[in-house]
């Protein structure tokens, strides 16, 4: 790359303003991860140890990624012969110390806050953190005990009873506890849920019976009966009022106001035919105000007593899942936060701030807003911080560093505050920017530029300021339109209905797609060299901005040949394949659900036709069900009544069977995973199969419960409020389509990047159910009709900020695009132009490109679909004998053990030759990384392991807290009364030569191995491994109750001995000088160093290569 950059000052300032507070605005694309791996790589060799930094990013892949590239940084450092000695001894310092530092999620870090602090937090010894799945199920297990007690409780009764009656229902308050559940912190502010528990108003139609019939009275007043307000009157209103009267509880009252008809409201009459008939018309809307008064006041009553009565359930569950260990990830920051400012938070402030003494925050602008209050709390002196909002606190220069990109913040539903981002700027700022952006060619970025500047500019609180992105220098422009669009002109037919709409779309976009394999994309060598090729299918990757027009999409892909992969998880939920599979999962978990019954039977899991469907039902009679008797006359092979026999048989052993279980054995049962080739797209189904039964396992193994209930949460994946999930890894070698949502794209890049999906028009959340927090006072809710005032007065701002995140969303997704951006522009012409926020995002986009000459993707530009992307056919069978050979090779390579712990019996003396003294001490490895710390590497006898433990807590110099650890020990192994011995052999150890020597030296206890041996992975757990002059010298402590025969049981532990060497040299890249084993006694502890140690690895190694 040649030329300066444009943000180059921005850059260097960021590497060397190292005492300096920066607020990093970072556009798309513009390298922020290198400019955050300078910063820390500058910081280190300031003098900053890595064990001193913490790096927070947003998800566990950015995480991984920031680690990698950190990790690479300082070894090529550690390896540069142009650095002194100190920057290359700082560079190994900081590679030894990089696994283990702060380099992780917001909630990562603050789990590790919590647990270095579990008493101060009131944390128990054992905490678990649920994952989404495990989390669900408990939530369910809650909700179901807390809606029994509820429907018990004789004092809700009548709440109950006319919440029903105005359409709240219990599924209802369930996704209002969901909600309150992720926002818990809030609704335990007082403030927020203000309400008592009183009983709602009673429903007096006293006024509105008697405004009633002095209305109906009025109709003498009309000249002419068949006038149709009069009419209206008659036969609308008259019978509604009665009813009314009749009405035999309150809660068929309200039932009957809540009801949409009939209208209290008519335009209808003429004016000639009554003596007054606007002030006729005025009363009976009069007359529709108060009835709708009536109705609204008892119905907000009962929806503020039930959200109070949640609230509770929300704040109980909280206090639950603290007190039991069970934590989910946002109990993980709340609980880090009020341990920063509880009772405890001085102490624990000054310790962290100590041992965090640089804190950087990535992707800034989409993370939780308590992430600035523990930012800001850890790096401040200040002993009163905890009593101050987070701008008051006084921060140390250089102690933060913040990036991030306000145009890219589009996690508003996961508490992501636009707000706090500009307010941050404003109190670190002046924010510095970087705006070079290295991954679009400059038509791509100067079509950004003109389009997101004239959508995106500043609202206060709301949207910042568009700031223009400059293209890298010498980044060429490779064959094909930089920027292309699809429908450039609205379609004239103003009743085109959204489907049809939908269709047109796809049609284009699958011709943009053949268009798209005559163009050119650069190529990038791992020398960072780059050139250009011809564009594949794998370079395509289509985004939608929701579900909405994914089925039209994969019609109009599957209609060409063109084979495609859906990346995202919900995604997946909501393709074909997977909804015919969850519905012949729901035929089976409700027999009397017709409907799933009859749609698994057309789908191709079953493969019956309309024409089977019809004889079986109409010309023999059958059922739709598979609970009845086949009916006679039907023959047994006939598809319907096979789907129906199977499906009983099935049914029969759902008792027994997991959720996971069932779906296993219907892929298998009817063939999905071959099915793939008659689809023509074999990889693509694989892939979603699997990834479901995954799901499926996973879900079963969190405490799983019936097939309905692991359905309904099968369900709530394929909604369009699951919008954050990880995306599905292809196969490197499928050359296919890739589509994905534009939230499971952020962070990645393509080299061809279709936008699709824009026809809809975007209202925000449509559920029957949603919840608002503003920034002040109660929270706003919204039950189908019944809508809190707190809502109405939020839901304006709402909006406005739902559709300023969408254009940011809409930013997201253009600027993944590296050669080439296409963009639908298809919409319908409109006879009045809507208001903004109620434009398609095609429409939006249509209006910013005035002006510009675009290219229109035509039918001649679309190539003709070549054999490679059409259906996949299956290659010919191959001869018998052969194939045989090949699988028998297979199942043998399969069969061999994939990783060897260093005392695996393969490797030592042989088990009939061993005391129980010397198995217990060979059999210790890594076959378990999950358990806790104090148990990893520990499979000997009870005494042994909890000596080992206590050699792993304990002070090595000066053996503080030992009395303490072996008796945490003793009871921990089942050995109480035996604490003395457990002390003595752990002291022993502490005199051991081997042992006081490594305190003089770089050191490490309980340090995992593993490296590549004979084509399998050896692995173990060391004990102590230190640095000494002559090199790497690893220890391991055995427990002995005789220091006789040490010869003998030497001889069995060679080969483990030589295996450690062997792992750690692998893994270290270091040269193992001696291997000592220390035999711990009742009469101390005795060394003896592994003799001729090149021979034992020799053997090792020979070990490896032969053994099964």
């Amino acid at each position: 790359m040649t030329g300066a950059l444009a943000d180059q000052a921005a850059r260097d300032r960021i590497a060397t303003a190292l005492d300096e507070t920066l607020f990093v605005e970072a556009g798309a694309g513009s390298g922020k991860t290198k400019s955050l791996v300078d910063r820390i790589v500058a910081l280190v060799d300031a003098g900053t140890e890595m064990r001193h930094i913490a790096a927070i990013t947003f998800t566990e892949k950015a995480a991984a990624e920031l680690r990698d590239r950190i990790r690479l940084s300082f070894e090529a450092g550690a390896a540069d012969a142009a650095l002194d000695d100190g920057a290359r001894a700082r560079c190994r310092t900081a590679v030894e110390q990089v696994d283990a530092a702060a380099i992780s999620t917001l909630h990562a870090f603050a789990q590790r806050i919590l647990s270095e602090n579990p008493l101060e937090a009131a944390l128990p010894p054992a905490v678990d953190v649920l994952d989404e799945v495990a989390s669900e199920i408990e939530f369910t297990d809650r909700w179901d005990r807390f809606r029994d007690a509820l429907l018990d409780d004789p004092d809700l009764r009548r709440t109950l009873l006319l919440a029903f009656a105005a359409g709240i229902t219990l599924a209802d308050l369930r996704h209002l506890a969901a909600e309150f559940g992720a926002n818990w912190d809030l609704v335990c502010d007082a403030d927020r849920v203000p309400w008592g528990r009183e009983e709602p108003p009673p429903v007096d139609l006293t006024d509105l019976l008697g405004r009633g019939e002095a209305l109906l009275a009025r109709r003498s007043e009309c000249a002419d009966g068949a006038d149709k307000l009069c009419m209206h009157l008659t036969d609308l209103i008259e019978p509604h009022l009665r009813a009314l009267r009749d009405a035999p509880d309150e809660y068929e009252a309200l039932r009957l106001l809540i009801a949409e008809q009939p209208k209290y409201a008519c335009s209808y009459g003429k004016r000639e035919n009554w003596a007054d008939k606007a002030s006729v018309a005025g009363e009976l809307a009069d007359l529709g105000s108060v009835r709708h008064g009536i109705a609204k006041a008892v119905a907000e009553a009962c929806l503020h007593r039930l959200a109070v009565e949640v609230a509770g359930f929300t704040r109980a569950a909280a206090v639950q899942r603290r007190s039991g260990g069970r934590l989910e990830f946002h109990d993980l920051l709340v609980l880090a936060r009020d341990l920063l400012r509880g009772p405890h938070g001085v102490a624990v402030r000054r310790r962290l701030s100590a041992r965090y003494r640089r804190l950087l925050l990535d992707e800034f602008q989409d993370t939780d807003p308590i992430q600035i209050d523990l930012a800001v709390l850890i790096a401040s002196d200040d002993p009163g911080a905890a009593s101050k909002a987070w701008p008051d606190v006084a921060v140390p220069a250089g102690r933060l560093f913040l990036v991030g990109d306000p145009k890219q913040s589009i996690y508003r539903f996961r508490r992501a505050d636009i707000d706090l981002f500009l307010r941050a700027r404003d109190r670190f700022g002046p924010a510095v920017a970087l705006t070079t952006n290295f991954r679009a060619t400059a038509p791509v970025i100067d079509w950004v530029n003109h389009v997101f500047g004239r959508l995106i500019s500043h609202r206060p609180g709301a949207q910042p300021d568009y700031q223009p992105l400059d293209a890298a220098p010498a980044r060429r422009t490779p064959v094909g339109p930089p920027v292309a669009v699809l429908g450039r002109r609205a379609h004239p037919d103003v009743k085109l209905l959204a489907d049809e709409l939908r269709e047109r779309e796809a049609t284009d976009v699958a011709e943009a797609v053949l268009a798209a394999r005559c163009w050119e994309v650069t190529a990038r060598d791992p020398d960072g060299a780059s050139g250009r090729r011809a564009a594949t299918l794998g370079d395509i990757t289509i985004l939608l901005p929701a579900r909405t027009s994914l089925a039209a999409l994969e019609r109009a892909l599957d209609l060409r040949g063109i084979p495609y992969r859906a990346e995202t998880s919900s995604l997946v939920y909501s393709t074909m394949q997977v909804r015919d599979l969850m519905a012949a999962a729901r035929a089976l978990a409700d027999p009397s659900d017709q409907l799933a019954l009859v749609t698994a039977l057309r789908s191709p899991i079953f493969g019956c036709g309309d024409d089977d469907l019809f004889t079986y039902r109409v010309d023999h009679g059958g059922a739709w069900s598979f609970t009845s008797p086949t009916p006679e006359g039907v023959e047994r092979d006939h598809p319907v009544a096979a789907a129906l026999t199977y499906l009983r048989a099935l049914h029969a052993q759902l008792p027994w069977l997991a959720p996971s279980e069932l779906l296993d054995r219907m892929i298998r049962d009817r063939k999905l995973f071959e099915l793939g080739y008659a689809e023509g797209r074999p990889r693509d189904l694989w892939r979603r199969l699997r990834f479901v039964l995954d799901q499926a396992r996973a879900w079963s193994e969190s405490e799983g419960g019936t097939l309905r209930e692991y359905l309904e949460w099968a369900r709530m994946q394929a909604s369009e409020s699951a919008r954050v999930a990880e995306t599905i890894l292809p196969e490197t070698d499928d050359d296919s389509v890739r589509i994905m949502t534009i939230h499971g794209a952020k962070g990645l890049e393509f080299p061809i990047t279709i936008v699709s999906g824009m026809t809809t028009t975007s209202r925000g959340a449509k559920g029957r159910v949603q919840v608002a927090f503003p920034p002040q006072g109660p929270v706003g809710i919204k039950v189908s009709a019944v809508v809190t005032p707190e809502f109405e007065a939020f839901k304006p701002i709402d909006e406005q900020m739902g559709y300023h995140e969408r254009l940011r969303l809409l930013y997201v997704a253009c600027t993944r695009a590296q050669d080439h951006l296409v963009v639908s522009l298809h919409r319908k012409a409109r006879t009045l132009p809507p208001k903004e926020h109620n434009r398609t995002n095609a429409e939006l986009l249509a209006l910013a490109c005035e002006g510009l000459e675009l290219h229109e993707i035509a039918d001649d530009d679309a190539a003709a679909p070549p054999a490679a992307a059409g259906r996949t056919d299956a290659a010919p069978l191959p001869d018998w004998a052969a194939w045989e050979a090949e699988r028998t090779a297979a199942l043998t390579a399969s069969a061999r053990r994939r990783s060897v712990g260093a005392s695996d019996v393969e490797l030592t003396a042989p088990a009939a030759a061993l005391d129980d003294d010397t198995a217990a001490g060979a059999d210790k490895d890594a076959r378990d990384l999950e358990l806790p710390p104090w148990q990893k590497g520990r499979y000997g006898t009870a005494i042994g392991r909890a000596v080992h433990a206590v050699l792993q807590t304990v002070d090595l110099a000066t053996g503080e807290g030992l009395a303490e650890a072996a008796a945490a020990q003793a009871a921990a192994e089942g050995v109480i009364g035996r604490e003395s011995e457990i002390r003595r052999l752990a002291g022993a150890a502490l005199q051991a030569p081997s042992v006081r020597q490594a305190l003089t030296c770089a050191r490490w206890r309980e340090t995992y191995v593993a490296t590549p041996v004979g084509g399998r992975i050896l692995e173990g757990y060391i004990d102590l491994l230190y640095r000494s002059p002559a090199g790497l010298v690893v220890v391991d402590y055995k427990t002995a109750s005789t220091a006789a025969d040490l010869d003998r049981r030497m001889d069995a532990y060679r080969a483990q001995g030589g295996a450690y060497a062997v792992a750690v040299e692998g893994a270290a890249g270091e040269p193992v000088a001696r291997v000592v084993f220390v035999f711990l006694t009742a009469g101390g502890a005795v060394e003896r160093d592994l003799p001729d140690l090149p021979a034992a690895k020799e053997a090792v190694r020979a070990a490896m290569a032969t053994a099964v």
